[in-house]
């Protein structure tokens, strides 16, 4: 019976043998990519030393099979395997460099500390569950992005052949944290808002004194007056150019054609391309939306491209228009109200007088679901009026007795028949 042959990529027995004093050589069989079995040598000092040369050969030549030096095999680790599968999204040009930082940094801090030295055939489901419940423990977010790279590298390990299947396959469901209730700014609320940013930094103390620092600016009241008259995102808000504007048309305009992003070694940058497929729109500006954008036109630097630019002509930063809010909300009662809240707010109230699908594309959500679900407080249901039907339900009158009659007003009971 003939001997069955090697697996793709195993080797048979090491010999080794000395050829001339001083001089040894190891050898071996070794089934290559194609099927085909090939004798392989190495020499060395010593028997032992030949042998671990042929042990590195053969390691090189495994990851050498299709003709690159990083090839992805069974023995490679989850570290290898997470460069190849960045690199190759890098190559297809199916990665932006804001999404490329995101999926690198989840890499470094939660994959590779827990899985990173193991290799591709000691990674069970198993040890993938127990890395993503360890990090949902923490941060439930980052562990369903973890999921989301770990597919994804596993996957490209299946197509590459270096394992039989993904160990992410047989994952359970991440535990879910508890849906916070949407919540949108009353008429009170947003006058109150408005209010808080009025006197912010201008009031004194309890001493009497005013505040040190430089002089606020209008940044802050500007932006609630341009988030609630468009309800788009804070990046895309300070964002905004002013060839996106069209103040002088019969009903002015904005369109949305970029916003800003945090990117790893550029800093705050504008990004040409929106979130979502239905991000790219024109929004029809209300009246006091104008007025707004208006004055800041008139105030402009000359030159200045941006509507929100720093005093050193530079994008404002999201983060610094959240640390204001921070400042403003403290102690005005609305500890709980975030710059999100104000585009929820956009979406409620659109949603009340104009319909979901109103709301949807206001917002530039491709799925109504999400605004529903994500951007729309609920309110109570009310059922239809089912009063008069219900009465009929109602028990049938009774003899009421009065505690004061007599007992010669009461009636005589009635005699048993005979």
């Amino acid at each position: 019976m003939p001997r069955p042959p090697l697996p793709i990529g195993d080797h048979g027995h090491i010999s080794r043998r000395q050829t001339t004093p001083g001089h040894w050589v190891a050898s071996c069989r070794v089934r290559d990519s194609d099927g085909h079995a090939r004798q392989v040598t190495a020499a060395g000092d010593t028997g032992a030393k030949a042998e671990r040369a042929l042990v590195a050969s053969l390691k090189d030549r495994a990851r050498g099979a299709s003709g690159t030096s990083g090839e992805i095999t069974a023995d490679s680790t989850v570290a290898d395997l997470a460069d190849a599968w960045m690199a190759e999204r890098v190559l297809a040009g199916k990665l932006d460099k804001q999404t490329h930082d995101r999926d690198e940094s989840l890499v470094r801090t939660k994959i590779v500390p827990h899985l990173g030295r193991r290799k591709l055939r000691e990674v069970t489901p198993g040890s993938v569950d127990r890395l993503l419940r360890a990090v949902s423990a923490t941060t439930p977010t980052q562990a369903r992005k973890a999921q989301t790279v770990l597919k994804g590298m596993f996957t490209m390990a299946v197509r590459l052949d270096a394992i039989r299947s993904s160990p992410t396959r047989d994952l359970g469901a991440l535990p879910t944290p508890p849906k916070k209730a949407v919540r949108a700014l009353a008429v009170d609320e947003r006058q109150a808002a408005r209010q808080a940013i009025q006197t912010w930094r201008t009031a004194p103390d309890e001493d009497g004194h005013k505040p040190p620092g430089p002089r606020p600016t209008d940044l802050l009241a500007d932006y609630l007056d341009l988030s609630l008259g468009t309800g788009i995102r804070i990046a895309e808000v300070l964002g905004l150019l002013w060839s996106d504007l069209d103040l002088d048309a019969t009903s002015p305009t904005l369109e949305l054609t970029g916003t800003l992003v945090q990117r790893k070694g550029e800093g705050l940058v504008r990004k040409p391309k929106l979130k979502g497929k239905y991000g790219y729109r024109v929004i029809y500006l209300p009246p006091f939306a104008v007025e707004t954008l208006k004055r800041r036109l008139a105030a402009r630097r000359p030159g200045e491209t941006r509507v929100f630019a720093t005093r050193e002509g530079t994008y404002v930063s999201p983060n610094n228009v959240r640390r204001q809010w921070r400042a403003v909300r403290a102690g005005a009662g609305l500890e709980w109200v975030t710059p999100h809240t104000f585009r929820k707010t956009v979406a409620t109230h659109l949603e009340a007088g104009a319909g979901l699908e109103a709301a949807s594309q206001q917002l530039g959500h491709g799925n109504k679901t999400i605004t529903a679900t994500y951007y729309v407080e609920a309110k109570p249901r009310v059922a239809p009026d089912m009063a008069e039907l219900l009465e009929e339900l109602a028990p049938p009158a009774l003899t009421v007795y009065s505690p004061l009659s007599t007992e010669s007003d009461a009636e005589p009971p009635k005699q048993p028949e005979r």
